[in-house]
């Protein structure tokens, strides 16, 4: 009786063991399948990574293109108004410079009147031609060059002769305008001279 009780407890200890090995087996498995798992998880987790970096490249490029032509279209649109406005500018001091020694003849006219000539109907009426010619210039951005008691400019001003002056605060200054120059100047650009003065400087 007691050697059949213990052959009965063997058996169970033995098939404890074997459920043990099992439940053992069983973890593993699924400690295998787990890292499995995890491994492939890992290997999804690049494969999105790679697109994502693939598709942030394609977009900054993308952006960088964008840019780039953006640019481009409006350096073209800037040469295009550039080159427009100089052909503008060309043709208007082309044209001007016609009516130019005109508008110094009646200068001079003015000029050279006496006294008694100012009083007429006829020297009036050249002073109102003479200074509607002058304002119709300004409309085109085109000006008399300031010239009398001024400093001479090289770029403005084309000396004649010197003349001795008593007043030494016009020494080294115009102090006569023979011809008078004009210059064009549209708005934030850099003055264009037409025609320098024709002056004679203090001495």
């Amino acid at each position: 009786m007691t050697k059949k009780h213990d052959n009965q407890a063997v058996t169970q200890d033995n098939d404890q063991d074997l459920q043990d090995l099992e439940d053992m087996l069983d973890d593993v498995k699924s400690s295998k399948d787990n890292e499995d798992m995890i491994e492939q998880l890992q290997a999804e987790i690049k494969k999105l990574q790679s697109q994502l970096a693939e598709k942030d490249e394609i977009v900054k490029n993308a952006q960088l293109a964008y840019l780039r032509t953006k640019n481009d279209m409006e350096m073209i649109q800037r040469q295009s108004a550039m080159k427009a406005e100089s052909m503008h500018q060309d043709l208007l001091i082309k044209i001007v410079k016609k009516l130019l020694p005109f508008v110094e003849d009646l200068r001079k006219s003015l000029e050279n009147l006496s006294d008694e000539d100012k009083k007429s109907a006829m020297w009036k009426w050249v002073q109102m031609v003479h200074d509607r010619f002058i304002k119709a210039l300004e409309w085109f951005d085109i000006f008399p060059i300031p010239s009398l008691h001024e400093s001479p400019d090289t770029l403005m001003h084309e000396p004649i002769w010197m003349q001795p002056t008593e007043d030494k605060k016009l020494k080294w200054k115009i102090i006569q305008v023979f011809e008078q120059g004009f210059y064009y100047q549209k708005e934030n650009w850099d003055k264009v001279t037409i025609f320098p003065s024709k002056v004679v400087i203090g001495q």
